[in-house]
């Protein structure tokens, strides 16, 4: 529908907040020196606990999670991990748990020469993990002789829980979400409440499960309407717990955008969320996908800059370098761009599904169908992938499309993924 003047959202006078960091690190991903291979969530957990700790201070630039965990497993030459992340420090970190004792080793690096800056061990109960947290961020504070400014300290050594099961059972849930498989999505759904019925104030918990929820809706598992009342009662309850919490802020503009279409109410969401925490990359990225559906591709550019300075190596952040290009008909550039994504291991469900489209208009009809195959392999539905090996490529988007048409008259799909396959497929009516 055509947009009023009253209603259109100009955003080139919201400016983006900028830290002017003088120094920056990256923590990897802590290695799991456990006899159990599941404590793995818990060493992932910390390692994020301690990049949001720090992100927390303006005069640190810190490399964001997905960037730094793309270093996960194995030993790293830490310069080359430097180089790729420009960063003049990086964190590494170890973690070996037995019951209820828990042994942590640290080592702060220089990334120009090798040399180690600062190295701790601690062995402590896991009730004192929290401490230890703490204890590590205003170590690396102090060494790097970072500037703290007024109220920062606080914010530093902040946590959501103070409650060890909570936090052990919201970590589990984490780690099946960014599994991303729509078939575990439901698992961290039940990890999560599990964790909110031990401390009914965990707010990052709430926006664990509003975050699950959209999911299950923007993907086609579960009806907007199902999910509607339920994610807007979880952003509700962050908010009421922690009226300052970014992600909430960022959900709520999603809500407002996706389901809603409250325009005006969505801009202001993302906008406070980015100005509470500059460093919240998929605020500047969901943000960016919503200026780029208005056509406001500088905007939209800038914000994805702003991501990726964070968070370099995100793919998220590729696939929305990429949609203006997409949403301009460049789709030779996205190509060029997103390509890599079928070689990734383990893929990439975004720059997959944009991949294909863009393969399917300019007629490469192969790779189209051989990028749109992966695309349900990596979501758990690879039973769509064979019946399309099967159709051969001529067929394989219409016979996708009969099978989602045929599911949905037992189960909710999306019907604009329907809709989709059959337009790839040649079938516009």
């Amino acid at each position: 529908r055509k947009i009023s003047t009253k209603e259109e959202i100009n955003c080139t006078q919201f400016e983006l907040p900028a830290p002017k960091p003088s120094n920056s690190i990256a923590v990897l991903p802590f290695i799991n020196m456990s006899v159990d291979p599941e404590q793995e969530y818990f060493c992932d957990g910390l390692t994020e606990e301690l990049i949001n700790a720090l992100s927390r201070i303006r005069d640190l630039r810190v490399v964001a999670r997905t960037s730094a965990f793309a270093f996960k497993g194995g030993s790293q030459d830490v310069r080359k991990v430097g180089r790729k992340l420009d960063v003049k420090t990086v964190l590494e970190g170890s973690v070996r748990k037995s019951g209820d004792n828990l042994r942590i080793t640290v080592q702060l690096i220089n990334v120009m020469d090798g040399y180690h800056l600062w190295s701790e061990r601690y062995d402590r109960e896991l009730k004192d993990v929290f401490k230890i947290q703490d204890e590590i961020s205003l170590a690396i504070v102090d060494i790097l002789k970072v500037k703290i400014l007024e109220g920062e300290k606080h914010k530093l050594v902040k946590r959501y829980t103070d409650n060890i099961e909570a936090y052990n059972l919201y970590w589990q849930g984490i780690y099946f979400f960014n599994q991303f498989n729509f078939s575990l999505f439901n698992k961290a759904i039940d990890y999560f409440n599990q964790a909110l019925q031990k401390d009914p104030n965990y707010a990052i918990a709430y926006y664990g499960l509003g975050a699950c929820y959209f999911c299950l809706a923007y993907f086609g598992v579960q009806r907007t309407s199902a999910v509607k009342s339920v994610m807007k009662n979880y952003i509700k309850k962050a908010l009421e717990v922690d009226e300052n919490l970014s992600e909430a802020y960022d959900m709520l503009g999603l809500f407002n955008a996706c389901f809603d279409w409250k325009w005006t109410e969505a801009k202001s969401a993302w906008q406070h969320s980015v100005e509470l925490n500059p460093n919240n990359v998929m605020a500047l990225l969901t943000f960016s996908i919503n200026r780029s559906s208005w056509r406001d591709f500088e905007y939209a550019k800038k914000l994805v800059e702003r991501a990726k300075n964070v968070d370099p190596l995100y793919d998220y952040g590729e696939f929305c370098a990429a949609l203006p290009d997409f949403c301009t008909f460049k789709f030779d550039r996205v190509i060029e761009r997103l390509s890599k994504y079928l070689e990734l291991d383990p893929p990439f469900w975004w720059g997959l599904w944009t991949l294909w489209r863009s393969f399917s208009l300019v007629d490469n009809k192969e790779k189209a169908v051989e990028a749109c195959k992966k695309s349900y392999i990596i979501t758990g539905r690879s039973v769509i992938a064979e019946a399309m090996e099967k159709a051969g490529i001529d067929n394989a988007f219409l016979t996708a499309a009969t099978i989602l048409a045929d599911y949905y008259q037992q189960q909710y799909t999306s019907p604009y993924d329907i809709a989709t396959l059959f337009i790839h497929a040649g079938k516009k009516e």
